[in-house]
């Protein structure tokens, strides 16, 4: 009986899981679509720049791991640019308590991959002392954390 229940709930899982990948996809076309809208008339908005999390944490990676901006956002799996990637991910979950479906669309991924990367960056952090000195020290170097 117990293991029969246990069977069930994996199942519904795994269907939430793909209803949650399916519904991610059909948000980040629509996003592309939105960005591809001529701009609005911003005149009436402050001259200053407003640099997002998301943008914060992407450069931040991107300097620390010496990976151009463009291959952090991109659909390489290559283990160079998926760690770094995770890492952003990570990040920006931890520091800015953004969900997994917004860390998700940063980077063009469902928020499954999302909740993978962060999961698999815990799991690293708990079994290898130097990543998690290094989380650390990309944590403290947010300028978010040293107000």
């Amino acid at each position: 009986m117990h293991l029969n229940l246990m069977l069930r709930i994996r199942t519904i899982e795994s269907k939430l899981d793909a209803m949650l990948d399916r519904v991610e996809r059909v948000n980040f076309r629509l996003n592309d679509l939105l960005s591809r809208l001529p701009p609005r008339n911003l005149s009436n908005l402050s001259h200053e720049t407003v640099i997002t999390p998301v943008e914060r944490i992407i450069r931040a990676i991107s300097e620390h791991y010496l990976v151009p901006r463009q291959d952090l956002l991109s659909r390489s799996r290559s283990a160079s640019i998926v760690w770094p990637r995770q890492v952003a991910i990570y990040l920006l979950r931890m520091n800015y308590g953004l969900s997994y479906p917004e860390c998700a669309r940063a980077f063009g991924r469902t928020a499954g991959a999302a909740r993978r990367a962060v999961q698999h960056v815990l799991d690293r952090a708990d079994t290898e002392p130097k990543i998690a000195a290094e989380l650390h020290a990309l944590t403290h170097q947010d300028p978010r954390n040293n107000a």
